[in-house]
């Protein structure tokens, strides 16, 4: 993706941003060019062969209108886009309620009639897009206000040049894979998007939301960076990872590794037992150190294939955020850090880089998360 030059960076991010790369610079053994952190302008251009799909959400979600007299009601779809939305504008007293709970499925949960209340009150509207969240664009669509912004992070984030497509997430079917925050760099971007929709709703807010957003971006910063050494200790043959549902594409992708074999279905429903005895098949051949299952995602698959292929089974989660509301660890830098050193640790790495990153930024995370 392209970077954002300093040139291009508006006027009111230059301070938080120097504020970041001198917590980088004092921090860590390479310090992260400034851009990196900042925000895109609303004039950065990201049109990939005539395709302006990511340029044009970039601009739209900056184009919110002020709440004046109340605090600004902001609704967001899953647990990991409500704890970063909730951490960003902690102190500021806006209203974040989720929409979908941690352990439903959001490419099938269906929006209930309190959710869509919720959206028809909403100013700021956040989701991830690239299709990720069943029906939400077209509710929005059917009862959000006027004024109200819609601000789809992930459509915002990757450019349609660099959708992955698997065998879950068809290019057939004009699917793409909609995982893009397990990449910390593109999570920098949906961090980006998700402060000019904010910050539009609540000007007077804006130094606090500032101040917020630099701890944040320090800390996916860091995880990048801890990462890049960890992910180096994981030898080779083992680069190769083995998943029943593709939460790791993009974070594949960006660490230089692969992901080979991938169980879950286009439908998304479980696996027929054909299906599964062929993975086992597959990973006895392959002998990979690990097979990761997914914990949005349960069901026998993970015994049958422990038991048939005789390989170590690990799961992750890429939705639901590691302990309950209120928790200091229920975050999405948290959730991030845990998939990591799984994943690291699993394939027979040393994980120590990002296993002593704190991630508690002291942020009161106020958002409502259903149950």
């Amino acid at each position: 993706m392209p970077t954002v030059s300093l040139a291009a960076m508006k006027s009111r991010v230059l301070a938080p941003v120097a504020a970041a790369v001198l917590l980088l610079a004092g921090c860590t053994k390479s310090a992260a060019p400034s851009d990196s952190v900042s925000q895109p302008a609303a004039d950065l251009d990201q049109t990939v062969g005539g395709d302006t799909t990511a340029d044009d959400m970039v601009s739209r979600c900056g184009k919110g209108v002020e709440v004046k007299g109340r605090p600004v009601r902001i609704v967001t779809t899953t647990a990991p886009l409500t704890s970063l939305v909730g951490q960003l504008v902690a102190g500021t007293g806006m209203v974040v309620d989720g929409i979908i709970p941690e352990g439903a499925n959001s490419h099938t949960y269906d929006l209930t009639d309190a959710d869509t209340e919720k959206i028809s009150k909403a100013d700021v509207i956040i989701s991830n897009g690239m299709g990720m969240e069943k029906g939400f664009a077209g509710a929005v669509a059917a009862v959000a206000k006027a004024g109200a912004v819609s601000c789809e992070l992930g459509t915002a984030a990757v450019q349609k040049s660099d959708y992955l497509y698997d065998s879950t997430f068809t290019k057939d079917a004009e699917i793409p894979n909609p995982h893009a925050w397990l990449n910390p760099q593109t999570l920098l971007r949906y961090m980006n998007s998700a402060r000019d929709a904010v910050s539009a709703a609540a000007t007077a807010s804006r130094e606090t939301i500032d101040d917020n957003y630099v701890k944040l971006s320090f800390q996916v910063l860091s995880l990048d960076t801890a990462m890049v050494e960890a992910v180096a200790t994981i030898p080779v043959r083992h680069k190769t990872v083995y998943v029943y549902h593709d939460s790791l594409a993009y974070f594949a992708s960006h660490f230089k590794m692969q992901v080979g074999l991938i169980l879950q279905p286009p439908s998304l429903e479980d696996p027929t037992a054909p299906e599964i005895d062929a993975v086992i098949e597959t990973i006895k051949k392959d002998k990979p150190p690990v097979f990761f299952a997914q914990s949005e995602f349960p069901g026998d698959y993970s015994a049958r294939i422990a038991d048939g292929a005789g390989v170590k089974v690990a799961t992750l989660s890429d939705e639901n955020l590691p302990g309950a509301p209120g928790d200091a660890e229920h975050t999405i830098g948290q959730l991030m850090k845990d998939t990591f050193v799984t994943v690291v640790e699993s394939l027979g790495g040393d994980a120590s880089a990002v296993k002593k990153l704190p991630t508690d930024l002291g942020l009161a995370d106020k958002a409502n998360y259903p149950q």
